[in-house]
């Protein structure tokens, strides 16, 4: 029998211990900061008077300052690491949470949000991944897909979490709950972790991260934002879409419930292949499965196996290309650049995801909704093609 030095044991029992950290920083973070609005929203309104669309539009600014402030923050992990940086968001993540609740005029809740989308920034996806990738380089793409799987069910525990705060105690307290679980549970979390900064091996290789590899980075960071636009939009509008497509009300929610568990399931899969395909090919074949799920929508009546077919098929390719985003980095490109790159490739798909269920709203509003089912799977087309490229097409580069 194989046995482990102490040393060895020592260093296994960290990640691990990482691993778990990381996730259940994810767990929390997604379901207080990003899926919390859609409970309280409503209550809000009803206190306030200030309007669904002036609450839901404090809470894309967020997105927005999210996706500006994620080049910055992958910056800072590479020079301070990923603790200092997870541990500074979750503080800042618990004094958003204490404002917004304590809000008493719409200055106020604005200012909350925006401090929410630099939390946001510092501690959900990409930032965990940059500080995983310093921690456990061998087993980076495993502890990826087990950190997304975590996060997947998020909005299992949180909606109904959320739903029953509110009932009980109202949303202001509801928020200052979740404000303290991120000072009491995610701070200590995050202040156990043992991430190296990077920023002395960036400065060895003399040139900038990003102007070395500028095309590929270009590439797949189009890629990524345009399947960001046409997922964003299709979770936006879903049930719109499916009225529009005349199916009725009970199947419908039936499938859009599934598109949940769908990604979570995509993700499992996605683990247990991943010591067969590269994370390359596995991108293809999501990017290619999301298309087909389009065309399913596009072409979509009142047949089942069309209603849930595409249910599936967008949900698992979803949560599969959730994974690829934060592993294809570190597959392509010196592990030593990885919060620099992973931070250019993600701001665009942020961006398109905050701006993307706008866009289509637009179009819809001024020619017809199959015009932009049109244009969503003319753009997820688009996006296969520029990531085989970047990707497939130039792999004898890397």
């Amino acid at each position: 029998m194989l046995r482990l030095s102490p040393g060895a044991a020592h260093r296994r029992g960290s990640r691990r211990a990482a691993l778990v950290a990381l996730s259940a920083g994810q767990f929390i973070s997604w379901g207080t900061l990003y899926y919390g609005i859609t409970f309280i929203a409503a209550p809000i309104r009803q206190e306030t008077d200030w309007g669904l669309a002036r609450i839901f539009g404090a809470y894309s600014l967020a997105l927005l300052i999210a996706a500006i402030a994620t080049p910055y923050v992958g910056h800072l992990i590479r020079q301070h690491g990923g603790r200092a940086v997870m541990a500074s968001g979750s503080i800042i993540a618990s004094l958003a949470l204490l404002i917004i609740s304590s809000s008493k005029d719409f200055i106020a809740f604005q200012c909350g949000w925006l401090l929410a989308g630099i939390a946001m920034a510092m501690t959900l996806y990409e930032a965990a991944f940059s500080t995983l990738r310093e921690i456990d380089g061998l087993h980076f793409k495993r502890g990826i897909s087990f950190i997304t799987i975590v996060g997947g069910l998020a909005s299992t525990l949180f909606w109904p979490l959320t739903a029953w705060l509110v009932d009980e105690l109202g949303w202001r307290l509801a928020l200052l709950v979740y404000a303290a679980m991120h000072l009491l549970i995610c701070f200590p979390l995050h202040t156990s972790l043992h991430a190296k900064p990077q920023g002395d091996a960036i400065k060895a290789h003399g040139r900038s991260p990003l102007a070395s590899n500028k095309r590929t980075i270009v590439l797949l960071a189009a890629a990524f934002a345009l399947a960001a636009i046409a997922t964003a939009a299709i979770a936006s509008h879903a049930q719109l879409l499916m009225a529009y497509k005349n199916i009725p009300a009970d199947m419908a929610m039936l499938a859009l419930t599934l598109i949940g568990p769908m990604q979570v399931a995509g993700r499992m899969l996605e683990l247990g292949i991943a010591h067969r395909l590269d994370t390359a090919s596995i991108g293809i074949i999501a990017l290619c499965t999301l298309s087909c799920s389009l065309a399913l929508l596009l072409y979509m009546d009142n047949q089942a196996w069309l209603v849930f077919g595409f249910a599936v098929l967008y949900g698992l390719s979803n949560g599969v290309m959730t994974v690829v985003r934060g592993a294809i980095v570190a597959e392509l490109f010196d592990k030593h650049l990885y919060a620099t790159i992973l931070a250019a490739i993600s701001t665009p798909a942020m961006l398109a995801r905050a701006l993307g269920p706008l866009l289509i709203a637009m179009v819809i509003s001024a020619v017809d909704m199959d015009l932009a089912l049109r244009l969503l799977a003319f753009l997820m087309l688009l996006a296969c093609g520029l990531y085989w490229y970047a990707t497939m097409a130039n792999r004898s580069r890397f």
